[in-house]
Order: C-alpha cells, then sequence, then structure tokens
C-alpha cells in the first residue's frame, strides 16, 4: 500500500517493503529515476513477528513535474506575449490623448502635420489610422513613419481627373468669394495653354468676363487678352452668354471669369446659376479658394458654392501661407478634388496642374523626395 501527498515543489511517497533488497530498484521502477528516498523504518508485527518478516516503511519524494511543466509554459506564453507586442498593432484605448506621443516615429510625423497646420481632426485621424496599422518597432521608426505619413497624404488628398473630359469643347468657369485670386488664374490658365500650345494644334482660346461688378476688372483682362492674342468679351445678360457659347469655333477652351461673391447671401451666389446651368454638361466650374484663408471660410463658401456643380477647388497663393495643410485639411474633410495649385502674383507665378506629388513636396519638414527616391 502506498501514499501521496503533494506539495507545491514536490510529490511526498510512502511504501511498504519486506526485504531491503529491492527498495531502491522498486521506488525508481515506481517514480522515476529522480525519485529521492529520505528514511527506512523497520516496523514490527506485533505477536505475529516470530512468523511474518518485519515491514520496512519507506518515505522519500519526487520533484513536481506537472508544476515545472506549468511553470515553463507559463514562462514561454509570457515570452511569446512580450514578442507579440512588439508585433501586433497598438490599439489605443482613448484614456489617454497623449499615448502615441511615446513613440518617437509617429511623433515626429505628427509635428509635420502640425507645423503645416493641419486640422487636429486629421492628425487624429492620422494618429488613429497609424496606431491601429502599425506595430509598436514601426511606430517607433522615423523613417517608416514618414513613409506611412505620405501614403496616408497620397490617399486623402484628392486631384481632379480631366481624362474624361469632352475635347471638342472645354468651357472652364471659375467662381468663388471676393479676393481669391479668380481673374489671375483665368490669366494664367489661358497664357499656360496659350505658350503649351504646338503650332499644328488649331485649339481655339477664348475667355469671356462675367465680371462687371470689380472696378476695372474688365479693362485688365481685355490687356491681356491682347498682348496674348486671345479672344476676349465682356457679358451681362444670359441669353447673349449662350450666344457667345455657341460662337466659338471647334475645338476650343473657353474660360469663363466671374465676379467675386459673398459666401453669406444667397441672391449673390445664385447671379450665374443661370449661365452656368444651361451648358452644365460641358461646363467645368472650380472653385477658386486662396490658401491663406481661415479653415472657417473655405469650409463656408465649399458648402456655400455647392449650389453649382463644382468639380474641383483650385488652390492660390499657396506662397503667401505657412500653413498649407489648413486648405488641404479642408480638401480632405470635404472630400473635394484639388484641380490647381497656383502662387505669385503676376503672370509669370505659376499655376499647375494639381498632382499629389508636388503638393506634398511643398510640405514643410516631409522630405518627400528623400522618401520617393
Amino acid at each position: 500500500m502506498s501514499q501521496l501527498m503533494y506539495d507545491e515543489d514536490v510529490v511526498m511517497f510512502e511504501e511498504y517493503f519486506t526485504s531491503s533488497s529491492k527498495i531502491e530498484y522498486e521506488i525508481r521502477k515506481k517514480y522515476g529515476s529522480q525519485a529521492k528516498i529520505l528514511q527506512e523504518k523497520r516496523i514490527g508485527r506485533g505477536l505475529l513477528s516470530f512468523i511474518l518478516p518485519p515491514k520496512i516503511q519507506v518515505t522519500g519524494y519526487v520533484e513536481n513535474k506537472q508544476k515545472k511543466q506549468e511553470e515553463e509554459v507559463q514562462k514561454n506564453i509570457l515570452k511569446e506575449i512580450e514578442s507579440l507586442k512588439k508585433k501586433l498593432p497598438v490599439i489605443d484605448s482613448g484614456t489617454n490623448a497623449n499615448s502615441p506621443r511615446k513613440f518617437k516615429g509617429i511623433q515626429a510625423a505628427m509635428e509635420v502635420l502640425e507645423k503645416n497646420g493641419f486640422a487636429s481632426a486629421c492628425i487624429e485621424d492620422f494618429q488613429n489610422t497609424m496606431l491601429a496599422s502599425h506595430t509598436v518597432e514601426e511606430l517607433e521608426d522615423k523613417q517608416t513613419m514618414q513613409q506611412s505619413l505620405v501614403a496616408y497624404l497620397e490617399k486623402r488628398i484628392q486631384v481632379y481627373d480631366d481624362s474624361a473630359v469632352e475635347r471638342k469643347q472645354k468651357i472652364i468657369t471659375l467662381v468663388g468669394p471676393t479676393g481669391m485670386g479668380k481673374t489671375t488664374c483665368i490669366m494664367k490658365l489661358a497664357a499656360k495653354l496659350r505658350n503649351e500650345k504646338k503650332e499644328t494644334d488649331q485649339t481655339q482660346v477664348r475667355i469671356i468676363s462675367l465680371d462687371y461688378f470689380k472696378v476695372g476688372a474688365e479693362e485688365q483682362i481685355r490687356k491681356f487678352a491682347d498682348f496674348v492674342k486671345i479672344e476676349c468679351y465682356s457679358n451681362n445678360d444670359s441669353s447673349e452668354f449662350m450666344t457667345l457659347l455657341k460662337k466659338g469655333k471647334r475645338p476650343e477652351v473657353l474660360f469663363v471669369d466671374t465676379a467675386g461673391k459673398s459666401s453669406n447671401s444667397k441672391d449673390d451666389l445664385l447671379t450665374y446659376k443661370d449661365y452656368l446651368d444651361s451648358y452644365e454638361k460641358k461646363m467645368h466650374i472650380f472653385l477658386v479658394l486662396a490658401a491663406n484663408v481661415s479653415a472657417i471660410d473655405l469650409s463656408h463658401a465649399i458648402e456655400s458654392f455647392s449650389v453649382y456643380n463644382i468639380r474641383g477647388v483650385i488652390l492660390t497663393k499657396l506662397d503667401e501661407t505657412q500653413c498649407p495643410g489648413l486648405a488641404l485639411s479642408v480638401c480632405m474633410q470635404k472630400s473635394i478634388p484639388i484641380a490647381y495649385i497656383s502662387y505669385g502674383q503676376n503672370l509669370v507665378g505659376k499655376i499647375e496642374k494639381a498632382e499629389t506629388e508636388q503638393i506634398l513636396k511643398r510640405l514643410h519638414g516631409l522630405k518627400y523626395e528623400t522618401i520617393k527616391g
């Protein structure tokens, strides 16, 4: 008969034998080679001692293998958990808004956004996107986070695609609040097209000015048209406007300049509704916005001018702001594509078809060329 007593570290056993010759063999056989004998004690049988041999009580112990195995398994599990913590994405509970700041990589990327004036909502969205999709090691690495920031902005910033534009007659109309640079943009776009046109290109370029409110606007655009040898018309009647649209030769690009309108006046905003709706399918209306205006005013302008079928925005005065991210944030939040970017007030100043690469190169501290190179 045997008895077992379990301790945290060892299993105690008690066995009885009638002969001492095979005690060690039997103990090792039953409990394994690691079993230890603590004591052998002879126990008399009383009156039966003359008939039966004495019993030998053997006590000993063997290490608790199950516990050791469990401890080993637990250690391995903890090691795996620590390893996975470094590999799995970080899930932010939101209890500590500044928690990502402890990661050097994402901190540097967020500082780039802040330096360029991106809205807090955009920065928070970037932060949450990175925490949900990157490992701790990636969040710590500045180069990885810079690359992820570029990929994030490339995905969020929309640019206008005119590949499906009707080529026989392309009508580009600029609208927007006062002082955004619409007339300057019209002249820049017309001059750009005129200079890039090949000798064999028969595309006609014309300008129609509907800006009969601003003093000197008509004279300014006419002088420009004469200088670059482009046909220019002024108009303040919707029926006459329709006649001018039909007058052009095909193919052609027709630029339509409008007067600045207050975003707060519905009547002002609807001034050109009759003009533009009639040719809506061929009309490509762009909202001109200055990059150095407040985010509130930019958002309000986009909402107010949505009475027209706005295809995209033209961002002007990028050379007059240290925070281009402000205007980009508004476009991102409103999901409106950027058609052109413009900087410089005179006609030799640049206007470029919007490309994500060119936009990102203008952001301070992004090192776009190093990342893409």
